[in-house]
């Protein structure tokens, strides 16, 4: 019987463009093939672990921040000692929802190093990590979004917890109790993905990942 071949090793890219979600104002039809995530008001990024002190942190305008960011990276770093990886996902600070927590963030990306290493001990940042593209030599990009969570969850292990380094929380079925959520936690939208959905450009008439914002409640004036 012939061995069977192991997987062939593929050098991550330099650079990924990420998939950004397409502005809707409803649910979509079939919405059991969905799942649902709170929108983060933070700093996208994508971050490339290939080797122990090499750790690469890009925003979508390719500034590279891990410098900013030195309790993220070691995070980074433990999940690197045995893994390669590139993670999609956002910088948030505080609880991440608010415009004061969105400028705290912005301001760490524009610090100089040694101010942001003064700003990591007292106001440290997470990094909410919501998709994992190359893992350990292995393209995963066409692979099942649900199956991309899987392996992002086995990947992301207590000790980079610690530093910051977070998976998110996804709904599978409930999605008006997330919306309903968000709305009362003051969410700006909730991101659905089809659960289907590889991490591959397509039409624009096929988006694969939407984004509805949150009709926040009214609050009644005195009279």
């Amino acid at each position: 019987m012939a061995k069977e071949r192991p997987p062939e090793v593929i050098s991550m890219p330099t650079r990924i463009e990420p998939i950004v979600p397409r502005l809707v104002t409803e649910l979509p039809v079939d919405i059991q093939n969905w799942i649902s995530e709170v929108k983060w008001h933070g700093v996208r990024a994508m971050v490339y672990g290939e080797e122990r002190s090499s750790i690469r942190m890009l925003t979508t305008s390719q500034l590279e921040v891990s410098g900013n960011f030195p309790q993220l990276v070691k995070g980074f770093n433990h999940l690197v000692t045995t893994h390669t990886f590139l993670l999609d996902g956002e910088i948030i600070s505080g609880a991440g929802r608010s415009p004061g927590d969105l400028y705290h963030v912005i301001s760490r990306v524009g610090s100089t190093q040694q101010k942001a290493v003064r700003d990591s001990a007292d106001n440290p940042c997470q990094f909410v990590a919501y998709d994992i593209l190359f893992l350990d030599g292995q393209d995963l990009r066409s692979l099942p979004l649900i199956e991309r969570k899987k392996k992002l969850a086995q990947l992301v292990t207590k000790p980079a917890v610690r530093y910051g380094v977070l998976v998110n929380y996804y709904e599978k079925q409930d999605h008006q109790a997330l919306l309903k959520s968000a709305r009362q936690n003051n969410f700006e939208a909730i991101v659905l993905k089809r659960r289907d959905s590889t991490y591959i450009h397509l039409a624009r008439n096929k988006p694969r990942w939407l984004k509805l914002r949150v009709k926040r409640a009214q609050t009644k004036s005195s009279t």
